[in-house]
């Protein structure tokens, strides 16, 4: 898979991106790993109530640059989250992350951790 970032989307805007590729992953292995990534993920929920309130989320550093990416690119971050932030926000709901299958579940908590 080859990404390309166009020069002048690179020249106004500090992209970082990582791509993984994940393969081999058979049905029984997405059971044993569902209750390893759920117990890491009700650590990690754990974790962030007790370190965040709602109306701080914003001002997260991770969450602020996100947001501001938004803006510059004509998005309002207040009608349409980033990603990690919805999560977060999530959690502090206690709504707690979805569970949709291993692979997805790990990708929203690394989303949550702001990776």
């Amino acid at each position: 898979m080859d990404l390309i970032i166009e020069d002048a989307v690179q020249e106004k805007f500090e992209i970082s991106v990582g791509i993984a590729e994940i393969k081999g992953i058979r049905q029984e292995q997405e059971v044993k790993e569902s209750s390893e990534i759920s117990r890491e993920i009700r650590e990690v929920e754990d974790e962030i109530k007790s370190k965040y309130r709602i109306d701080e989320v914003k001002d997260i550093k991770t969450i602020r640059l996100q947001r501001d990416f938004f803006w510059r690119m004509g998005v309002d971050p207040t009608k349409v989250r980033p990603a990690s932030e919805a999560l977060l926000r999530r959690i502090l709901l206690n709504k707690w992350l979805p569970r949709v299958s291993p692979i997805v579940d790990a990708y929203n908590l690394a989303s949550c951790v702001f990776g």
